[in-house]
């Protein structure tokens, strides 16, 4: 009964974050439009930023959590040419150039699950997006990029300094979050904006804490959005 229970719960919170995650992109995908993909990723070249890669039938859609909050639509028309980067550390490098720029989209996977996750976006980008073998006109330093139609992609280790700012990281947001508790008979939002922090500092190692912050981002702006509703009329 209990362990029934627990499998139950583990699947409705499986549910509403994936539904949090495909929130992201809903406001920007037609009637007809539909997600048939996604992956989380991180910029390879440029200021520091996480969030989602989202693959709908005619786009591409960056929502970054992480860094900048904002939202970039590709279309897969405007794709020029992409390659992938396999044995990138981490994970995966994702290469896309279209005609008014590139991006480079790291996509970590650390465990088998988000490794089986990042072969089957692949695979569907591939087929969505064909490549007629052209390569990249620039790709940084990054390594050698390929256009291939099958993926196999494999648990990535961390290696001795990933593993120590993972631990660093991790003890930080604890620290936070214990003060935060703390402080709460304290007048002022203070305990509230510390724990965002902390959100903030774990949502760099963890998944988890990576889609709440991205939940209290898009609620405060609705909040933000409501009040200024109120002024206006």
């Amino acid at each position: 009964m209990e362990q029934g229970f627990s499998l139950g719960l583990g699947q409705r919170i499986a549910d509403i974050r994936q539904d949090n995650i495909l929130g992201h992109a809903r406001p920007h995908t037609g009637e007809t439009d539909r997600v048939v993909g996604w992956v989380r990723i991180r910029r390879a070249v440029g200021p520091r930023g996480a969030g989602f890669l989202y693959l709908t039938e005619t786009c591409l859609i960056l929502h970054w959590i992480l860094g900048n909050n904002e939202t970039e639509v590709v279309q897969l028309d405007d794709i020029k040419t992409w390659g992938v980067n396999k044995s990138a550390s981490i994970g995966p490098i994702i290469g896309i150039e279209t005609s008014n720029g590139s991006y480079f989209l790291q996509v970590a996977t650390m465990t088998h699950l988000t490794a089986r996750h990042a072969s089957v976006f692949l695979e569907t980008f591939a087929k969505q997006v064909p490549n007629d073998g052209t390569e990249l006109s620039e790709v940084h330093d990054l390594g050698t990029f390929e256009s291939p139609t099958e993926f196999d992609v494999f648990k990535r280790r961390k290696s001795i300094v990933g593993m120590t700012r993972r631990i660093l990281v991790t003890v930080l947001g604890i620290l936070m979050v214990a003060f935060a508790i703390l402080i709460i008979p304290v007048p002022g939002p203070w305990s509230l904006l510390l724990n965002i922090a902390a959100l903030a500092v774990l949502s760099s190692e963890y998944d988890w804490a990576q889609d709440v912050l991205g939940w209290v981002k898009q609620k405060y702006a609705a909040a933000k959005r409501r009040i200024s509703g109120r002024e206006d009329t």
